[in-house]
């Protein structure tokens, strides 16, 4: 599998939020899944997003919070996820 990044393309449209699911897994029962396995295996925080146009997916808002071990931690889960 390889992971879809949801958003603009154009740099006005850029935030902080981060949409995301597995390449071909848009539907919202497998939206649930991921985020339950980013909390419970990863204790990873993320939300589900569902009734888009394109499917379900699972945001991500990193905070001022977070360091860069804890963004690091989201690439290895979505590394170990998306093989």
């Amino acid at each position: 599998s390889h992971i879809e990044v949801l958003g603009g393309r154009d740099e006005a449209s850029w935030t902080g939020i981060a949409s995301f699911r597995l390449a071909g897994q848009s539907s919202v029962d497998d939206a649930i899944a991921l985020q339950q396995r980013l909390e419970n295996e990863f204790e990873i925080f993320t939300v589900i997003r569902k009734g888009l146009d394109g499917g379900a997916c699972v945001r991500i808002t990193p905070q001022v919070f977070n360091s860069a071990d804890d963004i690091g931690v989201l690439v290895d889960a979505l590394k170990r996820l998306s093989s």
